[in-house]
């Protein structure tokens, strides 16, 4: 109780907000001045005056119907996957830039079939078989969803997230 009432009077005057956008809108907010920070993708190319600081490297993985015949494989190669429906996460955000990178370096432009904004919803949509997803590590729970196999990329793909701020706006305190 002391701990957490010290803790309210620190944070007194602090509004914290949480905002669910794509990456591409959150660093646009950045760096208009709208928001302090942003926790954002740091594949998605950023607008001039943004400064980054890496928070975590991943691993983004292949998520495909349990059934698929590339289930069986341990890895999967990317170049596999030409002419598979693919469900992507919606324009601007960070996944959605690795994906379509991953599948650029393959050699082929996907069918994208279905898109999202949701990890759950993606994996759902595998899961029913309407396509095959990259999928962040971080959003696949262990063991994964019934229906749904993941496997690791070849090449492997990874996604990097980080802090972004505005490079000439000096912070509050809370924002440091």
């Amino acid at each position: 109780p002391r701990d957490r009432q010290r803790e309210t009077r620190r944070s007194a005057g602090v509004d914290v907000s949480l905002r669910e956008d794509p990456t591409r809108d959150m660093l646009t907010m950045t760096a208009r001045g709208e928001i302090d920070l942003a926790i954002a993708a740091l594949e998605v190319e950023r607008p001039a005056g943004l400064e980054a600081a890496p928070l975590v490297r991943e691993p983004v993985l292949v998520a495909m119907p349990a059934a698929h015949p590339l289930a069986a494989l341990e890895t999967v190669d990317v170049r596999q996957l030409r002419g598979e429906t693919f469900i992507f996460f919606t324009p601007g955000t960070g996944l959605r830039t690795v994906s379509e990178r991953a599948t650029e370096r393959a050699g082929f432009v996907p069918r994208v079939g279905f898109q999202t904004g949701s990890h759950d919803r993606l994996l759902a949509l595998v899961s029913e078989g309407l396509g095959v997803a990259f999928v962040p590590a971080s959003a696949v729970s262990d063991p994964p969803p019934r229906a749904v196999a993941v496997r690791p990329a070849s090449p492997a793909i990874d996604r990097t997230v980080g802090v972004v701020w505005r490079a000439d706006h000096r912070h509050t305190p809370a924002a440091s």
